[in-house]
């Protein structure tokens, strides 16, 4: 079994990545580890927008070479593969040993959820039906009939 503890990685994803996998799996996770290396090179319209945030590291990685260099830096990557394994069962142990992946929803939680969904349903229609319903004209105020005299 494997437990993963992201948290406690405390260096750049490239050195992480040649410790738990290249390391141990033979030219195939090479090749893909380079192709790795290459796409987080690759330059997107959006790299204005990570080039104002720190690596947290300046001293080996100073800063994301783009975007894509910052989604998979920051373990998005990572966090799939993780949440892949844990989708697998009898592979990924929680703390609490024996227990494993993928662990039930309890009954409660699944209510809160199902609830939520609903109340947004019906709070959206009624929002929509209030402000579609047409508004009546205001009736005009009766003038008092002249009285003869």
């Amino acid at each position: 079994t494997k437990t993963y503890f992201a948290s406690t990685y405390q260096d750049i994803w490239q050195d992480w990545v040649k410790d738990n996998f290249v390391a141990k799996g033979g030219a195939d996770v090479k090749t893909a580890f380079d192709a790795i290396l290459q796409a987080v090179k690759q330059p997107t319209m959006w790299d204005w927008t990570v080039s104002w945030i720190p690596t947290f590291m300046p001293d080996k990685y100073p800063h994301y070479h783009g975007l894509i260099d910052y989604l998979v830096s920051n373990r998005w990557a990572y966090d799939y593969v993780v949440f892949c394994d844990r989708m697998s069962p009898g592979l990924i142990e929680t703390t609490t040993k024996g227990v494993f992946y993928p662990i039930e929803v309890p009954l409660l939680d699944w209510g809160w959820m199902i609830l939520g969904a609903v109340t947004m349903v019906l709070g959206g229609a009624t929002w929509f039906r209030l402000r579609s319903a047409k508004q009546k004209p205001a009736a005009k105020p009766v003038e008092a009939a002249a009285s003869a005299t």
